[in-house]
């Protein structure tokens, strides 16, 4: 049987469904599973993940640094959902 090849980043196990699985059971037990799931979307709309990821108290609220924090609740705050300034804030979440 070959050897499963080395993944090198994130991406490399969310291609593979059988690295993807194992990943995502490692991330429940350490309960970090929100991360993996927001990282796998592809298509969102800022105020719902706002309320899904970033808000206070989220269901799957994820741990932002304090800077990219701030600006999402300023936009939330002014219910500047089609800002452009989300483009940036979500890959800064990613990362």
């Amino acid at each position: 049987m070959p050897a499963t090849k080395t993944p090198k980043n994130l991406k490399d196990i969310i291609k593979d469904k059988k690295l993807l699985k194992e990943f995502s059971a490692f991330c429940k037990k350490e309960h970090c599973d929100e991360a993996l799931t927001f990282v796998q979307i592809k298509t969102w709309k800022s105020e719902n993940l706002y309320r899904m990821y970033f808000k206070d108290g989220a269901k799957k609220e994820l741990n932002l640094p304090g800077k990219v924090k701030k600006e999402i609740e300023e936009l939330a705050e002014k219910e500047l959902w089609s800002d452009k300034r989300w483009k940036k804030l979500v890959k800064a979440a990613t990362v």
